[in-house]
């Protein structure tokens, strides 16, 4: 149960940091004229960074992925591409909040993550290091040996 939640918690974080820059590029592109004026006249990166963060609220992640950003992404094809990934990611972002919120969310995770183990691996051996085999259960055992040169497997 920990390892979904904490995977998760994962994705939730990287969703976020990505809509976060996301939200910088579309306030850069909203305002193009203004941002690339800022860019030419500013003498450095910093000034740059500096004057986006004055004018337009940005922070400096925000900021150097504007500084990054290729002419090409000014298209109006490309500012479609950032707004439909920020829809997209923001839905995802509720997604994950909704399945940290609801332990039976997480309990249908994980039954469908077994489910899939089941269908996919069918044969169930338990591994021993032990010669003599035997039957757990109804379940075989096999020596690992035996296991790795076995072509059943």
């Amino acid at each position: 149960m920990q390892d979904v939640i904490r995977r998760t918690r994962y994705d939730l974080k990287k969703c976020e940091a990505r809509v976060h820059i996301l939200e910088g590029l579309k306030i850069a592109l909203d305002n193009i004229d203004e941002v690339i004026k800022i860019i030419k006249a500013s003498k450095t990166d910093q000034i740059a960074k500096e004057q986006l963060t004055s004018k337009f609220g940005l922070d400096e992640v925000q900021c150097e992925a504007i500084l990054e950003m290729k002419l090409r992404r000014l298209t109006g094809l490309e500012k479609d591409k950032i707004e439909n990934e920020l829809k997209d990611l923001l839905a995802r972002i509720e997604e994950l909040k909704s399945i940290l919120a609801s332990e039976q969310k997480v309990l249908d995770i994980i039954k469908a993550e077994l489910l899939e183990i089941k269908d996919n691996y069918p044969k169930y051996v338990v591994l021993t290091d032990d010669f003599a085999g035997g039957n757990y259960q109804g379940i075989k055992t096999m020596h690992i040996t035996d296991f790795l040169l076995s072509k059943e497997y």
